[in-house]
């Protein structure tokens, strides 16, 4: 592809993304109806945006054993924040369906199991207190995204993957760059993926506090599971919430050394058990 047809391919294809999300938003009100599903009627919340992102946690505990899921509406929060400070940053809701969480950290959601709620840089507002239901249902689904679409009206709605397409290709645009040449720009890390089995009696957590005592040196995260950063590298450790297993994700500049970091700490977890 020569360098002009480059530069204008990756504007082209966001802007077509974009549009295929307000589309795909506005289908979804329109053609439930025919597929079966009831639609809801929901009144306007709030003045139309630039742009409204829905986001859907769903999962059998949404929290785990160390408040996963308040640290992600924090992580939002605090985007929020940063963008509101630039000049010119476009208007923006962002609406969330939060379920099946035993317990919150959050003390906006403690109680509450199931919920809907505006985020804003200063916290959640205008939350609604939902009946206990199925969110892997295409119905719970698609109930939600007729409430972002009427509820939260804006010009462009963003849904999961096809909202990192479009900013990853409008950040390809704006640099003028390939993949490739992005990709070429950054070090080169390669992640190992491993496990650790567990039986009844391992306690987890104070596998988990050991691991973190022997690593002290370093910089320690312990929001979910623990994660060691390494000058060069990294290691994470976190108790699955769907398996029997400590799932041990290490990143290093070489496969080999992934590999042979995370296997460190699995010998290390093994003896501890012992």
């Amino acid at each position: 592809m020569d360098e002009k047809r480059k530069r204008v391919t990756a504007p082209r294809i966001a802007a077509a993304l974009s549009a295929l999300l307000a589309g795909a938003a506005l289908y979804t009100v329109s053609g439930s109806e025919r597929q079966g599903i009831q639609v809801k009627e929901y009144t306007e919340a709030a003045e139309a945006a630039d742009s409204t992102i829905m986001v859907y946690m769903n999962g059998s505990d949404l929290e785990g054993d160390y408040g996963a899921a308040t640290a992600d509406l924090r992580e939002m929060m605090d985007a929020l924040r940063t963008a509101g400070q630039e000049e010119n940053f476009p208007s923006l809701h962002v609406v969330v369906e939060a379920g099946g969480s035993t317990r919150w950290e959050l003390d906006e959601m403690d109680g509450v199991p199931y919920a809907r709620f505006s985020l804003t840089e200063d916290g959640i507002s205008s939350m609604e207190p939902m009946e206990i239901r199925n969110m892997g249902e295409a119905d719970t689904l698609t109930d939600f995204i007729n409430y972002g679409v009427q509820s939260y009206p804006a010009s462009h709605y963003g849904r999961d993957a096809l909202v990192g397409i479009a900013l990853f290709l409008t950040h390809l645009a704006k640099k003028k760059m390939k993949t490739s040449e992005l990709k070429a720009s950054y070090p080169p890390y390669f992640i190992s993926k491993q496990k650790v089995q567990l039986t009844p009696e391992i306690d987890v957590d104070a596998i988990l506090a050991k691991v973190k005592e022997k690593f002290s040196q370093y910089d320690i995260t312990d929001i979910d599971g623990v994660k060691i950063d390494f000058p060069d590298k990294w290691v994470h450790l976190r108790k699955s919430n769907t398996e029997p297993i400590i799932r041990i994700y290490s990143e290093a500049h070489t496969m080999e050394e992934a590999e042979e970091l995370g296997g460190q700490l699995i010998q290390i977890i093994n003896e501890m058990c012992k």
